[in-house]
């Protein structure tokens, strides 16, 4: 029976024992609480006689058999507890409110003086863009193109203060540059754009050859209020003085307004539609009772204050009076010597081209033909908030 459950067991002969591999294998097979209950008799192939020989024999040649037997043998550890006390989930991360945005600041692009000298403003703050007023040859709106590059910033959108070719003739290439941007127009300042603009475009490109548009800009209806970085622009339709209908653009925070056409600075003074008397009122409304400091004019790059007003009041009143001396025994005698007092009167004003286009039809609108009447000016009345036209 022996023979057959131990088939290796080992010979022992007096005083030795001789472990084949068969010994070690059963060792190493047995658990450790046998090993450590087990009896000499346990192991057929051990004599009693050479117990303690054969037991130091196998603990010297294999003593990791035991260990490995020992180590494999203990019971699992345990899954770790679970705390008692509930985890409590990290904290969401604090995310900062956009900050607000900077101030408004107002830069100024001037066309040169054979384009008129015609300013066009960047109104922005660090996010955003506006610009009012589109130049009037190529050439000085590709100039205006690169200053807006230069602020890293398309404009959101563009404003037209007034229905003049040499405010609006420029926006075709505006908008070719930043096409996402509209053209904005009060209502009184869209419909003349409407019925006036694309019959000046050919007339015009026989004056201005190549530097004219090819195209003109679509205007779209200003429905609400031009916004910056939440602060409403505040806008302001007038009737009457420069030009029939106009737009000037308040800005509260910075109390500053951007006059258009209405201020003109060391620039002979538009003087076609023969208006004086309504254009000095605005002016002397805005002395009385605007909260402004700063004014923008719509030519000439220096801005001004209160003096500024006085400064084109005193030039209207100027030019009607200087004008009113002029003798001629023909229109073209009339407008020659018209021009001499004008341009005596003020010498160190620039674009003289103002009086070239206007002086004749001034004098027409100032003064009665023989036997008749002397036209009458432009329709005026009292400025309208844009606000107050859109309830209407």
């Amino acid at each position: 029976m022996g023979a057959a459950l131990y088939p290796q067991s080992p010979t022992v002969s007096r005083g030795h024992a001789v472990e084949p591999s068969g010994g070690l294998h059963y060792f190493s097979t047995l658990p450790c609480s046998s090993l450590r209950s087990a009896r000499v008799d346990d192991f057929p192939f051990v004599s009693t006689k050479n117990t303690t020989i054969m037991v130091l024999r196998l603990l010297a040649l294999s003593p990791l058999a035991f260990v490995f037997a020992c180590a494999a043998s203990q019971p699992p550890a345990p899954p770790p507890q679970a705390s008692a006390t509930p985890v409590e989930p990290p904290p969401a991360p604090v995310v900062a409110a956009p900050a607000a945005p900077g101030p408004i600041t107002v830069d100024v692009f001037t066309a040169p003086d054979e384009a008129s000298a015609v300013n066009s403003y960047l109104v922005q703050n660090d996010r955003e863009l506006i610009v009012v007023d589109g130049q009037m040859v190529v050439p000085a709106a590709q100039g205006l193109v690169e200053k807006i590059k230069a602020t890293k910033k398309a404009p959101k959108a563009f404003f037209l203060t007034h229905a003049h070719p040499d405010h609006y003739f420029g926006f075709h290439a505006l908008q070719q540059a930043f096409p996402g941007a509209p053209v904005y127009a009060t209502a009184g300042v869209k419909a003349e754009f409407d019925g006036a603009a694309k019959g000046t475009l050919e007339p015009m490109k026989g004056m201005l050859g190549a530097a004219a548009p090819t195209d003109i800009a679509k205007v779209t209806l200003l429905e609400g209020a031009l916004e910056l970085g939440g602060e409403k622009l505040e806008v302001i339709e007038l009737n009457g003085g420069e030009h029939s209908v106009s737009a000037i653009v308040r800005i509260p925070s910075i109390k500053a307004v951007l006059a258009g056409d209405h201020l003109y600075a060391s620039v002979r003074n538009w003087m076609k539609v023969c208006d004086g008397k309504t254009w000095i009122g605005h002016l002397e409304e805005w002395k009385k009772g605007d909260a402004a400091t700063t004014y923008y004019p719509g030519h000439g790059a220096a801005r001004g204050g209160a003096d500024l007003l006085d400064a084109n009041i005193a030039c209207i009143q100027g030019f009607e009076a200087e004008v009113a001396k002029a003798k001629g025994k023909d229109e073209a005698a009339l407008v020659a010597d018209a021009m001499k007092l004008a341009l005596a009167k003020f010498p160190t004003h620039r674009a003289p081209q103002f009086l070239d286009w206007t002086m004749a039809d001034y004098l027409k609108c100032s003064r009665p033909a023989k036997g008749g009447k002397a036209a009458a000016p432009a329709k005026s009345a009292a400025p309208v908030k844009l606000a107050a036209r859109a309830k209407k």
